[in-house]
């Protein structure tokens, strides 16, 4: 395993951040994961939504379900929303507790 993560950090370089339990572990080479998802809660949704016409996200309801797919439409306390099963929703700003956000990378 050692030989892997060495040859790993060898192929893909090293990273300036490292993993403390990578050091515990006695593999300084392995370095974490940065964030790639952006959380928008509640009280903000209201002036971020209107930037997020046409990405993809995953809306998040107070009641625990959650839908995949593109914001649609942003109307009077309303979201249009396409889910990947090009099924299409109406959905109440009250009721989304959170959109989640994945970051692009060029990679």
């Amino acid at each position: 395993m050692v030989k892997l993560l060495n040859n790993f950090s060898t192929f893909f370089g090293n990273y300036p951040k490292i993993d403390n339990f990578a050091k515990i572990i006695g593999l300084p080479g392995l370095s974490i994961m940065g964030k790639r998802q952006k959380r928008v809660l509640s009280p903000q949704l209201a002036q971020e939504l209107p930037g997020l016409l046409g990405q993809e996200m995953t809306l998040v309801l107070q009641n625990g379900v959650s839908y995949f797919g593109i914001l649609l439409t942003l109307e009077a306390g309303q979201v249009g929303f396409q889910d990947k099963l090009r099924r299409k929703h109406r959905i109440a700003l009250t009721d989304i507790a959170e959109v989640i956000l994945d970051q692009n990378h060029p990679w």
